[in-house]
């Protein structure tokens, strides 16, 4: 009996001996200055050393190449798990900086991550994470535009996740480019084409306007194609209604505008905004589109009273609203707001709204509803 319990003790004392050079080792990665030991902890630690990990690696790290290095590798190690890699791009964005620089590392990190964001096999997240990182390096190349075909590539794949596309897109469109109107073409042809994803058209309409500012593109060419979409009654209103934002946004008021452009955008805006067989919000679009091409001058505020002297009570709201904020160009439409203001068969909502508008073009005619 005495052995068997010698025994035990033997076996526990050991135990206990294992688990103390377990703690003591995990404790000397953590604390060590070596790049390999911390880089096995954000592999294979615990949470607790993990994070101990990554606080050394941020000390470490700043403009350290060797760190820099560890961690890149990590992040484009196909092997690995999704989650560490995210932790080592993390890492690795935090002390890269002047690494990135034009030079060899920067160079050979474009490479690698290209590769990344190519792998199909990676996770979403870690490929998006990839694109964004070969942007970065490219802005701060000679050549700010090297990342533009690899971008476009993946953009125009139509095999590719849309989640994926839309992120290319993203960083395609992020800043100046020394082609502009060449990326522009191609949203502009993404853009129209039916055959693509809904929701990748509507991003690309939307921040179609945003580039078209970015990069001051003294060019009409876009302006057709979000006309196009905008009057297709076989497209989806949501992107009909997007097309029309950018439109009334910028594309079609500003000097990069075409007077042929702006009469036929203003000619087909009115027509849409008077055809009651489309939506509120696509009619209300338009008119907002209308409004904006006018200048708020006469000819808007008269297209406007055509609505209010309709029977159309659809959009009366909007247009006594939209009057108001023309504020004393529209005087024309005094005598119909009145009559609006005092009519106690229209609802409330819509009385207040024409008072409000009165006294905004012209006070003294505003009398309180009755």
């Amino acid at each position: 009996m005495r052995s068997i319990t010698n025994a035990l003790v033997a076996t526990l004392t050991l135990g206990i001996a294992v688990i103390a050079a377990g703690d003591k080792s995990s404790q000397t990665g953590r604390d060590s200055g070596d790049p390999t030991a911390l880089i096995e902890l954000l592999r294979n630690g615990s949470d607790d050393e993990t994070e101990a990990a990554c606080e050394k690696l941020k000390e470490l790290g700043k403009g350290n190449q060797a760190v820099a290095q560890a961690l890149r590798d990590l992040f484009c190690d196909q092997k690995e798990i999704g989650s560490v890699r995210i932790s080592a791009i993390t890492l690795f964005s935090g002390i890269a900086g002047e690494l990135l620089q034009p030079g060899e590392f920067a160079d050979s990190s474009f490479t690698e991550f290209k590769k990344v964001a190519a792998a199909r096999q990676a996770p979403l997240l870690v490929r998006c994470v990839a694109l964004q990182e070969i942007e970065v390096i490219a802005r701060l190349s000679a050549d700010p535009d090297q990342a533009v075909p690899f971008l476009s590539g993946i953009l125009c794949d139509k095999s590719e996740p849309v989640e994926l596309r839309s992120h290319a897109l993203g960083m395609l469109i992020s800043g100046r480019r020394v082609n502009a109107a060449a990326v522009l073409r191609m949203l502009g042809n993404l853009a129209v084409d039916q055959s693509e994803s809904a929701d990748l058209r509507g991003v690309v309409v939307e921040m179609g306007a945003y580039f078209f500012l970015l990069n001051d593109i003294r060019d009409d060419w876009l302006l057709p194609q979000l006309l196009s979409i905008a009057t297709d009654e076989t497209e989806a209103l949501r992107l009909r209604s997007k097309a029309l934002w950018s439109c009334r946004t910028r594309l079609l008021a500003g000097a990069n505008a075409t007077d042929e452009l702006q009469r036929r955008a203003a000619t087909w805006a009115r027509k849409m905004m008077l055809d009651r067989k489309h939506r509120k919000q696509l009619r209300e679009d338009a008119a907002g589109l209308l409004i904006h091409l006018r200048g708020g001058g006469d000819e808007a505020v008269f297209d406007l009273i055509d609505v209010l002297k309709s029977d159309d009570l659809f959009l009366h709201e909007y247009v006594v609203v939209s009057l108001g904020e023309i504020g004393a160009a529209a005087r024309p439409a005094i005598s119909l707001l009145v009559v609006i203001a005092q009519n106690q068969g229209h609802s409330n909502s819509l009385r207040e709204a024409a008072t409000q508008a009165l006294a905004r073009i012209s006070p003294e005619d505003v009398d309180p509803m009755p």
